[in-house]
């Protein structure tokens, strides 16, 4: 039986940085929060929250080191002790190219 991991269409690379995310929940109310990246790959980003974000929704994502910002949406959340661990796709076919060459220069 293989694992999730290796079902995987793209490599999840560390992205060690924090992030601002907003969005507006199924109320209509806006929030936004900063979030820790724990991982991406070139078609999502998996991120930490203080906060749950809904599930299904769509967020905007600020990479101030990038200076870019990503539309996602929220594809699952789960709960791991106090925080929550969100995992996100690009919206709209949006790629991270550049994720590699990111990566590379990091370490």
């Amino acid at each position: 039986m293989s694992s999730r991991r290796d079902q995987r269409r793209f490599p999840r690379l560390q992205l060690p940085e924090t992030v601002r995310v907003s969005w507006t929940d199924r109320q209509g109310r806006f929030h936004h929060a900063d979030a820790r990246c724990l991982d991406a790959s070139e078609t999502g980003i998996r991120l930490e929250f203080a906060v749950r974000p809904d599930s299904d929704c769509y967020v905007n994502v600020r990479f101030e080191k990038h200076g870019v910002v990503i539309n996602a949406r929220v594809r699952h959340v789960i709960q791991r002790g106090l925080m929550f661990e969100a995992g996100l796709e690009f919206h709209g076919g949006w790629r991270w190219k550049s994720l590699a060459a990111d990566s590379r220069a990091a370490g």
